[in-house]
């Protein structure tokens, strides 16, 4: 049977090359719904905080935290620290150079998508010899090469998409280790501050109690020469006199230990920075604290980036959604 020629239109095939190129293979992922519930568990949940010391904390539902919620406790020595912090720790910048690094690498994926152009030039001196048409004359004379060539590599099967996706989710996972490292940070800071002002404080309360038995003791010991009292309280309370100064060293030394792990956090050696003196007085408890599902805290982004990140948080241009 004699074989026919098939000729296939030129815009037919240009169609299908184009169709080629927008497909990619491979699966879209797609966030899957949370569950709907809007509380912890089945009961109750609670309107505010027991009643202490005449002050009462209300509880938020479905309330965003604030970006920068350690202002809440209304002390200006602690905002200084958690500036410091956020300026000089070096787990935070480490972090903020390893997604800057990931958004430029981006940024050079997405030029796979566009023509690729390679301009030479080339200058050279020649020298033109008449010689062998009969003549004895000769010419010098400059040479000026220009080349240009242009490619565009076509992503039939999306290889190329998939790959930049690929480069997208390490921008987004580097983004979130940013995110982490900075609450991280910001978290510790705060406990450890409080900590060093209530260590302060401990240390002041078990100084009292310690003058105060010493007091005691003196009066008991009278009391037990004037025979009015057994020997046997004297001993009751040197013992305990014993006990209270006993647990000094160990609160003096959780308050060193604190201290220095502030100034870790900020970046600086113990012997580089010392932390402002922070009382427990100098804090206000905040009155209404925001209540929301852990699936909704854990998208709840600093709304200021600007005032946490040198790096930036957003998407470089051309990244897409």
């Amino acid at each position: 049977m004699p074989g026919r020629n098939v000729t296939v239109p030129f815009a037919l095939l240009a169609l299908f090359a184009f169709w080629l190129t927008g497909c990619a293979v491979g699966p879209n992922f797609v966030r899957p719904k949370p569950p709907s519930v809007t509380q912890y568990t089945s009961e109750a949940q609670p309107s505010s905080t027991v009643s202490a010391a005449g002050q009462t904390q209300h509880f938020q539902m479905t309330a965003e935290i604030a970006a920068d919620w350690w202002r809440l406790f209304g002390s200006t020595k602690l905002n200084t620290v958690i500036q410091a912090a956020i300026a000089g720790n070096q787990n935070l910048q480490a972090a903020q150079a390893t997604l800057r690094e990931n958004q430029e690498n981006l940024k050079a994926a997405f030029g796979v998508f566009y023509p690729q152009a390679d301009v030479g030039f080339d200058a050279s001196r020649q020298k033109f010899s008449a010689a062998r048409f009969g003549s004895t004359t000769s010419v010098i004379f400059n040479l000026f090469t220009a080349t240009a060539t242009v490619s565009y590599a076509l992503d039939v099967f999306g290889g190329l998409r998939r790959s930049v996706e690929s480069q997208q989710a390490q921008v987004d996972y580097q983004r979130y280790e940013v995110l982490a490292t900075y609450i991280t940070l910001l978290g510790n800071v705060v406990n450890t501050f409080v900590a060093q002002a209530a260590y302060r404080a401990e240390i002041e309360a078990t100084k009292q109690i310690i003058g105060l038995t010493q007091n005691q003791l003196e009066i008991t010991e009278a009391q037990a020469q004037a025979g009015i009292a057994p020997y046997a309280n004297v001993l009751s309370i040197q013992t305990q006199l014993a006990s209270f100064e006993a647990s000094l060293p160990a609160l003096e030394q959780n308050l060193s230990q604190a201290q220095h792990l502030l100034a870790t956090l900020v970046g600086l050696t113990p012997a580089e920075w010392t932390p402002p003196l922070l009382d427990l007085a100098d804090l206000k408890l905040p009155e209404q604290l925001p209540l929301s599902l852990p699936s909704e805290l854990v998208r709840q982004l600093p709304a200021d980036r600007s005032q946490c990140f040198s790096a930036g948080c957003g998407r470089p241009a051309g990244a897409g959604t």
